[in-house]
């Protein structure tokens, strides 16, 4: 079973009985229902890591995030689909900041212009932060979060 097949079973466990009883088939349920669902009535214990991205600030260093990745871009794009329809959500909303280290100022390939193109899109704030190597960026990705995070 996929990382997203396992992440949507565990939303279904999640629903209360009620919910569930109403639902003749969880094939029937779209997977932002479910996650409402889910959302609504777990614990901060109880809840899978796939939650923080929808509960907490999240801070992505050091992934590529080809588009090979597809569960990670998957739960970027149910995120999206959670928040952009309902204004309500939208005072919920938290950050997802994801950090790309530009090395001595060289062109981004057309790969990297696509992922931060869809990464705009899909509600997470891309930082780049040139270096003149990998080392020196990610001390100042360092400095960043801790700044922000206080």
């Amino acid at each position: 079973m996929s990382l997203i097949g396992k992440i949507q079973s565990e939303l279904r466990k999640g629903l209360p009985a009620v919910e569930r009883k109403d639902v003749s088939s969880y094939q029937d349920v779209s997977d932002v229902d479910l996650l409402e669902g889910y959302l609504r009535c777990c614990n901060a214990e109880d809840c899978i890591w796939p939650t923080l991205l929808f509960t907490s600030d999240v801070h992505i260093v050091g992934l590529g995030l080809s588009f090979s990745e597809i569960d990670l871009w998957w739960l970027l794009s149910m995120r999206a689909a959670y928040f952009a329809p309902k204004k309500q959500r939208r005072s919920l909303e938290n950050s997802i900041l994801y950090y790309d280290v530009d090395i001595g100022g060289a062109e981004a390939k057309a790969a990297d212009r696509a992922k931060r193109y869809m990464l705009g899109n899909l509600g997470v704030e891309v930082v780049t932060v040139s270096a003149e190597d990998y080392k020196e960026g990610y001390k100042t990705i360092c400095s960043m979060i801790e700044a922000r995070i206080g």
